[in-house]
């Protein structure tokens, strides 16, 4: 799940590498620019530890920026995306994460942005949005080049609906999570 662990929550880097690299985050980038950091740092490590222990609690806060309606968030995150994928030097199965985290970032505005319990929009507008999303240039490529080997069934699923264009059950799949993501909350 890249968009899970493609970011700097719970993590540890060494400062030899960071500072030998001149790897800094980008202050003009507004949206997952830690995982613009984590992947230009992951490309310059040698080993990397996993520890599989609990050392780090999230809080889930509703209200926040990434969680507020907002129809063209997804253009907040398309300057982090363009650059990811300007890296180079990454393996066959971290540009098909690479793909996958695209189209997870489109999940997390669908849910938390278009699809938003608080968002009180008619669906005709809400379709509309999605479509606009569905039809950017890099969704499409990261759809037409994905491979479902590295995603679990759910994302498998979602993804395909959005390359069959299946727009409102896509829809009505994100607004039963953002219910339920409020629930949580």
């Amino acid at each position: 799940n890249p968009t899970k662990d493609c970011n700097v929550t719970g993590l540890i880097f060494k400062s030899s590498i960071v500072k030998k690299t001149n790897i800094e985050f980008d202050v003009n980038l507004t949206h997952a620019e830690d995982s613009l950091f984590f992947l230009q740092t992951l490309l310059n490590a040698k080993d990397i530890i996993v520890i599989h222990d609990i050392v780090y609690k999230y809080n889930y806060v509703n209200n926040s920026s990434v969680r507020s309606v907002n129809e063209n968030q997804f253009d907040s995150y398309l300057p982090t995306i363009y650059e990811i994928y300007k890296i180079d030097g990454f393996s066959k199965n971290v540009y098909d994460e690479i793909y996958a985290f695209v189209l997870n970032q489109v999940l997390i505005v669908l849910v938390n942005n278009i699809y938003s319990v608080n968002n009180d929009k008619s669906i005709f507008s809400l379709l509309k949005y999605e479509k606009k999303i569905l039809n950017e240039q890099i969704v499409q490529e990261s759809l037409n080049n994905i491979s479902f080997k590295y995603c679990d069934k759910k994302r498998k699923l979602l993804f395909h609906l959005m390359q069959k264009h299946r727009y409102y059950l896509l829809g009505l799949i994100c607004r039963q999570k953002s219910r339920m993501n409020k629930r949580k909350g």
